[in-house]
């Protein structure tokens, strides 16, 4: 069998090769907890508890634990969304810089990453970095909506121009619309040659 083929078994929280029973490693498992890998199980009286993040789905939304999420005594351990998405590698956009971009550069990007993911009122702080290759000088998001933030904060810290260009790679039959990967490119107009 190639490696890679979809009959290939994994760990579906994790990702990790191998034939578990239930699909799930022991690694995954939590003891008396429930482990879901994803949050399309009804929200009832059960709190569904991410056990990467810690974030909860609260109101059909993930969020940190408060007050009222805290009243709830049954409890499942799941995978929410985008720390499954990080575990598989899924991006939805890249982040491209030309090769000649200096270090300096590169690591004022890397900043504007950081604040980004960090910043003061943010609704989702764990949009994900997926990967990173700096000798290409190329960063992978989870979200476009984060990409574009990082670059509204480059636009302020100098001046650089940017280019998108988008790859159809699927179709939402649910949406009635295309799924599309991103690249955008940006270059620093103080460092044209």
């Amino acid at each position: 069998m190639e490696k890679g083929t979809l009959s290939d078994p994994f760990c579906c929280v994790c990702g990790k090769s191998g034939s578990y029973p239930g699909g799930i490693c022991p690694d995954c498992q939590s003891g008396d907890e429930t482990v879901l890998p994803f949050e399309k199980r009804k929200e009832g009286k059960t709190l569904r508890k991410c056990k990467r993040c810690e974030r909860v789905l609260f109101k059909k939304r993930w969020g940190p634990e408060n007050e009222k999420t805290l009243q709830t005594k049954k409890r499942a351990t799941v995978v929410c969304p985008d720390c499954y998405k990080e575990s598989m590698g899924y991006y939805q956009a890249i982040l491209k810089l030309p090769k000649e971009t200096s270090k300096e550069r590169t690591d004022l990007v890397s900043r504007a990453i950081l604040a980004t993911l960090t910043g003061e009122g943010k609704r989702n702080k764990r949009t994900a970095v997926t990967k990173v290759n700096i000798e290409k000088r190329e960063f992978y998001f989870t979200h476009l909506s984060t990409v574009r933030a990082v670059v509204r904060k480059l636009e302020s810290l100098a001046p650089i121009q940017v280019r998108q260009d988008a790859h159809l790679f699927g179709y939402d039959a649910s949406a009635g619309k295309g799924k599309f990967k991103v690249s955008v490119f940006v270059r620093f107009l103080d460092e044209e040659k």
